[in-house]
This record gives structure tokens, C-alpha cells and sequence, in this order.
């Protein structure tokens, strides 16, 4: 772990040695059992309470590791600590069904944190659920809507970093006028 973190570390300081990507890719794959096991449960939990749904599982690419590392706000987080290498994505198709899935994963998992980004005043909306595994691993759940999927695939089209606001004047009218009129969807 202390030699995960190191590497972590230079990575966040820009200062990586050859031997990094290797412990980087290594700690990546030790995700592996994490997600399969996870999404399993997810999945069959969802399937049997008889949510229509579609699920996507992903390891964390690792130039978005090393970005996530990198910014200012994240300055002392440990490697080890980041919640979101492994990911799971679950789409509903309305806020209802999206609030009666949260509640079930809460009901059987042991969830460690919660971010509702659906009030949020940035265009992305959704909600992401951190559980822990008994590995001591973290899986980060994101349950959106149709809706809030459809803003993030066309957010994607412009590029990795328009999720955080890096994007020109004109893709910000866009990608803030399409936000508003998918929550107005969301909502009724």
C-alpha cells in the first residue's frame, strides 16, 4: 500500500518513475474481482425486484487516474483511497425508478458515501453511490436516468474534460441549454 501511494504521489507531482504505470496498471487489476463480484449482486438484487435497467461496469482509465490525481482540490488524496477506480453505471429511464434503486442499494449494501448531483447548479446530473467491499476496495455506483445519460454521452463528444467545464463559450450554451431541458424531462 505505502508503495502504491508513492507512486501515486509522483504521478500527482508529475514527477512518475518507469516502475509507476506498471504498480499503476497492477493496483488497476486488483479491481478486477471487485467489479465482476459487485455488478454480479447488482445485478441479479436488481433484476430480482424486476427494475428494467441497463448496467455497465468499467475500470477507471488510467490517464484519468493520473488527471484525478492531479488537480488542486485532490492534492492530498492517497491512491489507495480513490473511490471510483471501479465503477458500475446503472440506467433507469426516470427519476422515480432512479430514487427506488438508490434506496434498494442502500437496503443491501454498505455504502460508504453518497453524492446527489441531480440539484446540483453544473449541467451533469446523476447520483453515485461508494459502497466498500470487504477487500477494503471501493466500487462507485452511478445511477442515472435517460436522461442525465443522454447529457453525459453528448458531453463526451467534445472531449474527456467537459464533464468539469473545459470547453468553449458556444459548447457551454449547448451542453447548459440541453442540461436544463433534460432536468425539465426529468421532472415533468
Amino acid at each position: 500500500q505505502k508503495q502504491i501511494n508513492k507512486s501515486g504521489k509522483r504521478f500527482r507531482d508529475s514527477i512518475p518513475e518507469d516502475d509507476d504505470y506498471d504498480i499503476l496498471e497492477q493496483f488497476k487489476k486488483s479491481y478486477d474481482e471487485v467489479l465482476i463480484e459487485y455488478s454480479s449482486k447488482i445485478s441479479k438484487l436488481l433484476s430480482s425486484e424486476k427494475f428494467s435497467f441497463v448496467m455497465v461496469g468499467r475500470l477507471k482509465r488510467t490517464s484519468s487516474i493520473i488527471r484525478k490525481l492531479q488537480r488542486p482540490n485532490n492534492h492530498g488524496m492517497d491512491l489507495t483511497r480513490m473511490s471510483d477506480i471501479s465503477g458500475t453505471r446503472i440506467i433507469v429511464e426516470n427519476i422515480l425508478i432512479q430514487n427506488e434503486v438508490i434506496n434498494k442499494i442502500k437496503e443491501n449494501f454498505s455504502l460508504e458515501r453518497e453524492y446527489d448531483y441531480r440539484k446540483s447548479e453544473k449541467n451533469y446530473k446523476s447520483v453515485h453511490l461508494i459502497i466498500k467491499a470487504q477487500t477494503n476496495k471501493f466500487l462507485e455506483i452511478q445511477i442515472r436516468t435517460l436522461a442525465q445519460q443522454t447529457w453525459a454521452d453528448e458531453s463526451e463528444e467534445f472531449g474527456e474534460h467537459a464533464k468539469q467545464g473545459f470547453y468553449s463559450e458556444q459548447v457551454g450554451e449547448y451542453l447548459s441549454m440541453l442540461s436544463d431541458i433534460l432536468f425539465k424531462i426529468d421532472n415533468k
